[in-house]
């Protein structure tokens, strides 16, 4: 089985900054898209997510960070 990559990386970005309709979030998309239009008989199986350190810098944000991720997956898939 072949496994791809779709690098969308953005160092030093909180996870508001990847909402639905943002420029990353928008960029990440497209690049999934692209990627699946170039290898139609495959599927894209899954996301691997390294962010938020940034958003452990204000409590307010910590506390918001799992309902907005939860959030944001449900919008990718």
């Amino acid at each position: 089985m072949d496994i791809g990559l779709v690098p969308c990386a953005a160092g030093n970005t909180s996870l508001s900054e990847w909402r639905v309709g943002s420029a990353l979030y928008n960029r990440m998309i497209a690049r999934a898209k692209a990627a699946r239009a170039q290898h139609p008989a495959n599927k894209i199986a899954g996301l691997v997510w390294h962010q938020g350190e940034s958003d452990a810098l204000k409590v307010e944000s910590a506390m918001m960070y799992s309902q907005q991720f939860v959030d944001m997956v449900a919008h990718v898939r």
